[in-house]
């Protein structure tokens, strides 16, 4: 797959010479998983099943429960293995109230975050 390159704000990075930039393979995947992953479940219009249950209005969102890091690693997985393409979940950090995941793919690890 090949799609436009996103920077961290997901605005399109263009080239000095004003060309889109592209992502593909592992890049591409691991760009996808990203944004997915900060997307709050149920904002997106077209598809409220994509995305990560952060906040919801029963209340039951990762952020909003005490002593979550399981929900947030097992929901934060769950969102990860949907994707065709990785291999392993390496390993996934809570790291100065960021959390930092490492996949596996075609053999090399990537680190989201």
């Amino acid at each position: 797959m090949t799609s436009p390159k996103l920077d961290r704000d997901c605005e399109l990075v263009f080239n000095d010479n004003g060309v889109c930039e592209l992502v593909s393979n592992a890049d591409d995947l691991v760009q996808a998983i990203r944004i997915e992953l900060e997307q709050n479940k149920g904002q997106f219009a077209l598809n409220t099943a994509w995305g990560t249950p952060y906040l919801n209005e029963a209340n039951t969102g990762i952020l909003q429960l005490k002593d979550n890091q399981n929900r947030i690693i097992q929901e934060v997985s769950k969102v990860i293995n949907k994707y065709d393409g990785v291999q392993k979940i390496e390993s996934i950090e809570f790291i100065e109230k960021k959390i930092v995941i490492n996949i596996k793919i075609n053999g090399e690890v990537y680190t989201i975050w």
